[in-house]
């Protein structure tokens, strides 16, 4: 996946940028970015290569983009310690799928909202979220699908 191709190009990075070569680091750096334009850790350390280059600017854009991506990023990191302690905490699991799509982790959002499903089909806000993330993965056929459950749900609250 794009993602594993990422981490391989940011543990390069890192392993470049430890050697001082930071001109190396830069670029694998920037490709593990161009894989996974939200890895937090890449666009850090993207920025402290910028730096020692002397790409004052950039290096600023960087750590700006760092700071935007790293609440989403601490969001997914204590869902996925939380969980697996606590499967049933259908809030965590919710908010662990939004902070997933909001990061473009589309395909990870819809596993995480399918299981949630599978636990509590009538959790509020869930297919509407479903319809919105199979469509922005490229899953227009679950995506429909999820559509037509949209109506049901509306006519047993009237």
């Amino acid at each position: 996946t794009d993602q594993a191709h990422a981490k391989a190009h940011f543990n390069v990075g890192v392993i470049l940028y430890n050697r001082k070569d930071y001109a190396g680091a830069r670029t694998a750096l920037r490709k593990a970015i161009e894989l996974d334009r939200f890895h937090e850790n890449a666009w850090y350390k993207y920025g402290q290569c910028l730096r020692k280059l002397g790409q004052k600017d950039d290096a600023k854009r960087a750590f700006a983009r760092h700071k935007q991506i790293q609440p989403l990023a601490q969001k997914i990191r204590s869902a996925e310690l939380s969980l697996p302690n606590n499967p049933n905490d259908h809030k965590t699991r919710f908010a662990l799928a939004q902070a997933l799509a909001a990061l473009g982790r589309f395909d990870e959002a819809v596993a995480c909202l399918r299981k949630l499903e599978h636990q509590r089909p009538d959790y509020p806000g869930l297919y509407e979220k479903l319809v919105d993330v199979c469509y922005k993965a490229g899953r227009e056929g679950l995506a429909k699908r999820y559509e037509k459950k949209l109506p049901s749900l509306k006519e047993d609250k009237d």
